[in-house]
């Protein structure tokens, strides 16, 4: 009867680490499928609202810049509005001159150091984006980043 009853515990504590396994691996597969499905949603968001969040940097970047390349004084909400975008669109778009002059940085620079920079660093950023690019292509990595970065 003891020896029974050992017997039955043991089937009972193999049925029930059965079970638990089968419990987590399920869980698992469960977790797995909702991760991906995420995934899969996020992918989908990105692709429907990287062009529009573009065209809003593009459009705030030359509404931005109405203001001192037409010398014109706007009406009030309409200058508040610029204002505002100017002021986001000099942190978005890496302006390091407009954050803290060059100067500050490298002692003896002047406006020809400045334009120098300003004009080389878009070219130098974008060579090295698209050698990224051509890079992940050779390797033929799928989804490189790279060109919807240099765009």
């Amino acid at each position: 009867s003891q020896i029974q009853e050992e017997i039955e515990s043991q089937i009972q504590e193999e049925i029930e680490s059965q079970i638990q396994e089968e419990i987590e691996v399920k869980v698992e597969s469960n977790l797995a499928d909702k991760q991906k499905d995420f995934r899969e949603k996020t992918k989908r968001l990105y692709i429907k609202l990287a062009p529009k969040f573009k065209i809003i940097i593009t459009f705030s970047q030359l509404v931005g810049g109405f203001g001192f390349a037409l010398a014109i004084t706007f009406p009030e909400p309409y200058t508040s509005f610029v204002n505002v975008l100017e002021s986001v669109t000099e942190t978005i778009s890496l302006n390091a001159f407009s954050m803290t002059p060059f100067e500050c940085h490298f002692h003896g620079t002047n406006y020809f150091s400045n334009l120098i920079f300003s004009t080389m660093y878009p070219i130098v950023l974008s060579a090295i984006l698209m050698g990224l690019h051509a890079r992940d292509k050779a390797r033929k990595k799928e989804n490189s980043p790279w060109f919807s970065i240099f765009l």
